[in-house]
């Protein structure tokens, strides 16, 4: 009986062995799991901030590009309306010169501070 104590005692000493040397490498791994991870709330947190910040200067590129869109409609409008007036005083000084009407004087157009002349 002894001898089947002391081969039991034998094993069990091992399996404790066994169990204390997995449990002491499972803490080392949950340690270095909750370093990782702490380090990557850390990258995460760096990352939201700097996605944050580029996503202002989206919105301030497209109000930028809005504000020249616009800016280009206004201008497009007045060179429409430029050519326009352009168009009906020359038709006007073409008219006048068949009917022999134009007495050879400058017609002068303004349009928002820009002057036009025309023979």
């Amino acid at each position: 009986m002894r001898r089947f104590q002391e081969a039991l005692k034998s094993h069990l000493t091992k399996v404790q062995e066994r169990v204390t040397l997995e449990r002491s490498e499972l803490k080392e791994a949950l340690r270095n799991k909750l370093k990782d991870r702490e380090e990557l709330g850390v990258n995460l947190y760096g990352l939201q901030q700097e996605l944050a910040r580029q996503q202002m200067l989206l919105e301030k590129q497209h109000d930028e590009m809005a504000k020249l869109v616009q800016f280009r409609k206004q201008c497009e409008e007045d060179l429409n309306e430029v050519r326009n007036m352009y168009k009906s005083t020359q038709n006007n000084v073409n008219t006048q010169r068949k009917e022999g009407k134009w007495d050879g004087q400058f017609i002068i157009c303004t349009v928002e501070n820009s002057f036009i002349c025309v023979f």
